[in-house]
């Protein structure tokens, strides 16, 4: 890969905006400045056209052969709902809301790849998705994450294949982790309603139906599902993150609400699951005499990596970029709406490791000290263009 631009002005142009994005977190389908930040950066770059999609989001098309495929590279730009504790001197100016996850990091790898682009001219066609709402699907009248709006707005019209990528900073800096199959879990937030009947708790606890002691006895339940009931050999979580209910110490709660999440990495096992929550919740309404409602809040598929996509990359990477390890161990069982994108067209997802140090400690992510060591960016980008180039010729040879 030819370069006409200066090799330390690339890694600071990649450091400068990651910074920024760090500097300024915005939540999901909130990222309006973080948008136009975007739309301001690329206002210079004669190469590029800009569109707004997804709300918050937007799509950059590169046209510099028009023969060729176009090849789609994804970025996610929300940040999460924690207070940052890095003591950074660009951390978060936003109490309360902080990249967690190293979305930021994400978006500059993309400028990253923009900025060789207008410099360099190369042969190829890009779609740059600046995806919003990848961590929640917050006040979306459709229920819908970033990636599934990006999708219905017509944000892979054309494309042939997308790529994406996600830090991980507990891995040692510059390696990719790069392979086929399931990288990443399916993933679904639940809400559970438990209705019982109030009462008195210490005068007439017997005609009441008590919502706090079933919601107890439930979590306890669901767990044997996981011990019990799949495969020691399949993989599965199921975890409740919230429990509210109740308004006084001496009445029994007539009402109380739970949200968790259901982690799987195949079918079968999810619908097993599924199962058995329906069979819990159809015995609890009949030993208690309570009423259960149960949602699914947000469904997000397995994030599965085409066969072919990972042959290709991994080959070019390895002779384009044989200085840097790869990895074939970094899936996981965080979800990712990325996943969606894999459910339309060839899809490839990869791993950087960013690790600041190489103590095992390191903060992971969704931690407020998490933190990334910035040198690792331009490994990402170059894994990024890399990745386009070999793809898009393997789409350009199969169709002659």
């Amino acid at each position: 890969m030819e370069t006409k631009i200066n090799h330390s002005d690339w890694e600071n142009y990649i450091v400068k905006h990651r910074r920024y994005f760090h500097q300024h977190p915005e939540l999901s389908y909130q990222e309006v400045d973080t948008q136009q930040y975007i739309i301001s950066e690329l206002s210079s770059f004669s190469s590029i056209s800009v569109q707004k999609i997804a709300r918050t989001g937007l799509v950059c098309d590169y046209e510099g052969d028009t023969s060729r495929p176009l090849i789609a590279l994804r970025a996610d730009m929300d940040a999460l709902p924690i207070t940052e504790s890095t003591n950074l001197p660009f951390s978060s100016i936003h109490e309360g809301r902080m990249h967690a996850c190293g979305h930021d990091a994400h978006m500059a790898m993309l400028l990253g790849v923009m900025y060789y682009c207008e410099k360099n001219r190369p042969d190829l066609r890009l779609r740059f998705i600046f995806q919003p709402s990848e961590e929640n699907n917050f006040n979306d009248k459709k229920g819908w994450s970033g990636a599934k709006r990006i999708i219905e707005e017509g944000g892979l019209k054309n494309v042939r294949a997308v790529i994406g990528l996600h830090q991980r900073p507990n891995f040692p800096s510059g390696t990719l982790g790069l392979q086929s199959g399931a990288v990443m879990a399916a993933a679904m937030m639940f809400e559970l309603e438990i209705i019982g009947k109030s009462s008195h708790a210490g005068a007439e606890p017997e005609k009441g139906i008590d919502s706090i002691l079933i919601a107890s006895d439930w979590v306890q339940s669901i767990q044997s599902i996981i011990s019990r009931r799949i495969s020691p050999r399949a993989t599965g979580v199921i975890s409740v993150g919230t429990i509210n209910g109740g308004e006084i110490a001496n009445v029994i709660a007539d009402q109380v609400k739970l949200t968790g999440t259901i982690r799987t990495k195949d079918p079968d096992t999810r619908e097993i699951i599924l199962k058995e929550i329906e069979n819990i919740n159809l015995s609890f309404e009949m030993r208690y005499g309570c009423s259960l409602k149960w949602k699914i809040l947000q469904d997000v598929p397995l994030t599965h990596n085409d066969d072919n996509l990972t042959q290709i990359i991994s080959t070019a990477i390895k002779k384009q970029m044989p200085d840097v390890e790869v990895l074939k161990n970094m899936d996981m069982m965080a979800a990712e709406d990325f996943s969606f994108y894999g459910q339309n067209i060839p899809a490839f997802f990869g791993f950087l490791g960013t690790a600041k140090t190489i103590k095992v400690s390191q903060y992971g992510l969704h931690h407020p000290k998490m933190d990334i060591d910035e040198s690792a960016m331009i490994v990402g980008t170059k894994y990024f263009l890399q990745s386009a180039h070999a793809v898009s010729s393997f789409f350009k040879n199969r169709c002659k």
